[in-house]
C-alpha cells in the first residue's frame, strides 16, 4: 500500500520490492530524494537556465514580463526555422498587427 500511494504522490514507477530494497525510511527518503530532484545540468547553458529560472521565482511582474520578452527573442534566434516563419506571418498580417507586434515583442512604444 506504501508503494502504491508513493506511485500515485510522486508519479515514479516504483518497483513492488521498494520497501524490502530500502528497508528504513531514511533510506526510502533518499532513493526518492534522488529520483524527484532533477539532475545536474548538462552544460553551461543548461546552469544558466536553472539560475534564471530560480531567479524568476522571485522576480515581480515586469521583471517576469521582461525576462519573457528576451527569451522569446532569444528563441526566434535558435529556432531554425524562425525567419521563414516570421516572414510568412509579417506578409499575412495587417497593418494594427505589425504595430501590435512592434509594441509587445520589440518592447517599442
Amino acid at each position: 500500500q506504501l508503494r502504491n500511494h508513493l506511485t500515485h504522490t510522486t508519479g515514479l514507477t516504483l518497483t513492488p520490492t521498494l520497501v524490502f530494497d530500502h528497508p528504513t525510511p531514511h533510506a526510502l527518503t533518499t532513493y526518492l530524494l534522488d529520483r524527484l530532484r532533477p539532475e545536474a545540468p548538462t552544460s553551461d547553458v543548461d546552469a544558466v537556465l536553472d539560475q534564471l529560472a530560480t531567479l524568476s521565482e522571485s522576480a515581480d511582474e515586469s521583471e517576469r514580463a521582461r525576462i519573457a520578452k528576451r527569451l522569446r527573442s532569444l528563441r526566434l534566434l535558435l529556432d531554425s526555422g524562425a525567419e521563414v516563419e516570421s516572414a510568412d506571418r509579417i506578409q499575412s498580417a495587417t497593418a494594427g498587427e505589425i504595430f501590435d507586434f512592434i509594441d509587445n515583442e520589440l518592447g517599442v512604444n
